[in-house]
């Protein structure tokens, strides 16, 4: 096995220039002087302490008021999510309860019973007619007027 070498590069260290602080220059158009633009951290060093406590409580406070709209917003949503649910609930119980009743065992053997779809507990025998001799006409109670059907 044969192990490459690479040369080493010799660098000789070049002196850094102390760092200077770039300063924006601005000009206003009425007048030739020069304004210098303070940073940022120059700014709020300038602003005294009480006053920057009290910029960061304001804005904490807006923070924590706009968290508590939003969460009052979802729980008006909720709200509204919860009646819809039981308005949904109560109107399926209903339903459920009219065709529990439709579907009532006692219900339905009766109403089978009335279409003869039942065995029936009793017989009750008709008496025998000729089929050769026809039918008389019905007697209705009421003033309606019976004509007969067949064809001579």
């Amino acid at each position: 096995m044969s192990i490459i070498s690479f040369p080493r590069r010799e660098t000789t260290r070049v002196p850094s220039r102390p760092k200077t602080t770039r300063r924006a220059v601005t000009t206003t158009p009425r007048s030739t002087h020069r304004v210098e633009r303070r940073t940022l951290r120059a700014r709020v060093a300038g602003i005294s302490l009480p006053m920057r406590a009290a910029a960061v409580g304001t804005v904490a406070l807006f923070v924590v008021l706009v968290g508590n709209t939003y969460s009052a917003q979802r729980q008006v949503q909720l709200h509204q999510m919860q009646t819809q649910l039981l308005q949904a609930q109560s109107a399926y119980a209903e339903q459920v309860a009219t065709l529990t009743n439709v579907a009532d065992p006692a219900r339905v053997a009766s109403r089978a019973g009335s279409l003869h779809l039942v065995v029936p507990t009793s017989v009750s025998q008709i008496a025998p007619v000729s089929l050769d001799a026809p039918l008389p006409l019905p007697k209705l109670a009421g003033n309606d007027v019976v004509t007969a059907r067949t064809y001579q």
